[in-house]
């Protein structure tokens, strides 16, 4: 029995680490350290008017915010992610690689936890719901993010089909999609740090349009508010895996007093400040719509760490069996900060911690069999 422990062990670290890789690549590209920060402010935010996007990680992660808190974030935006509570059915490796994942056990859970370890699954029919991959991208894939539009309108039944939108995109790779050049970028069609490309198509801007509506036209020319880095450390507790400093963008008219929007944008594995430098946190377009738009926008930041050497968000029990509900560790943090910049006006739930049983059982440990052709 003990060496059956110390295999099935074994074979949970390898599969962690596949899966890491497969939202990230082994290859960094030397970014700029992390630098000491202030205090993070408090503006005048609009409690009706907070929504959650993310990349590939931070795609996985959005819906589990989006999910856990579904009384506070309006819409979710999730570009090359996939379902809520995926890597706790099946091993990681079956939530990408263009797999078909199984979504009967994360919307089982939902239902159940549902109004305890995370918000009343009723709040997602208000949710405004945007869902994005590339034809081209085989990380995550297309068969990934059918299954997430699945989840929300169909076999799950959470949120109305008008509320949902699903673009697959012609010609593009496993990227964040803009319709602008910036240095450094990467071709739309290829798979290349910082993971970021002109692929003729404005996914922040689809996105934020979605979930607000119409929108004023996004500034093209300099920006007029701040990008301002905050000590992200106050909000973190230990083994959060996440960094000591976040970063905030805040229009001129949100620093005056205006009431405004907050949109909490996450970046994908390899896209951390301290990897890329600041490429997630300016050249995704989102400050470009926030500007013009009354609009604070949140960029939290996760760190490197021996368990997660590629900064990902924690969508498969990194930091504890409740990685995907309100006790979660990373979710907890975030949530800290959003309450923080909203002056303390949200009526946020407290987290319920979750008990030891079957369906708390971290990403790898599950019961269901797997062979070496199911590895990538």
């Amino acid at each position: 029995m003990g060496a059956r422990m110390k295999s099935a062990r074994r074979l949970d670290r390898a599969i962690r680490m596949l899966a890491l890789w497969a939202l990230g690549f082994i290859g960094l590209m030397p970014g700029e350290p992390s630098v000491a920060a202030p205090a993070l402010g408090t503006y005048n935010i609009d409690p009706a008017r907070i929504s959650v996007s993310g990349f590939s990680a931070g795609g996985f992660f959005a819906m589990q915010l989006g999910v856990a808190y579904s009384s506070i974030f309006r819409g979710v935006g999730i570009f090359a992610g996939g379902p809520y509570d995926c890597a706790r059915h099946a091993y990681v490796v079956g939530c990408v690689n263009n797999a078909r994942p199984d979504i009967a056990g994360s919307i089982a859970n939902m239902r159940s936890w549902s109004a305890n370890r995370i918000d009343s699954v009723g709040n997602i029919s208000a949710q405004r719901v945007y869902i994005f991959v590339g034809k081209d991208d085989g990380i995550v894939g297309a068969n990934v993010t059918r299954q997430v539009k699945r989840l929300y309108d169909d076999v799950g039944g959470f949120a109305a089909s008008g509320n949902v939108k699903y673009v697959e995109l012609e010609g593009v790779n496993h990227t964040f999609p803009t319709d602008f050049d910036r240095a450094g970028d990467s071709p739309c069609g290829l798979l290349v740090l910082p993971y970021i490309s002109n692929c003729k198509f404005d996914g922040a801007g689809d996105a934020l349009q979605w979930i607000y509506g119409p929108l004023t036209a996004p500034n093209t020319a300099t920006l007029r508010g701040d990008l301002l880095a905050f000590d992200q450390s106050a909000f973190v507790g230990d083994g959060a895996g996440m960094d000591a400093t976040g970063w905030l963008y805040v229009p001129a008219s949100c620093a005056a007093g205006k009431r405004c929007a907050l949109h909490v944008a996450l970046h994908g594995c390899q896209q951390a400040y301290a990897v890329i430098g600041a490429y997630f946190v300016t050249n995704t377009g989102y400050n470009r719509w926030a500007d013009t738009n009354n609009m604070v926008v949140l960029f939290p930041q996760t760190s490197a760490s021996l368990s997660n050497p590629l900064s990902c968000w924690d969508w498969i029990g990194l930091y504890g069996s409740d990685y995907d509900q309100k006790s979660g560790a990373q979710i907890r943090s975030i949530m800290a900060m959003v309450q923080r910049i909203a002056a303390g006006r949200l009526a946020i739930a407290p987290a319920i911690r979750s008990g030891a049983n079957a369906s708390d059982m971290p990403a790898g440990a599950n019961p269901h069999p797997i062979a070496d052709s199911d590895l990538p």
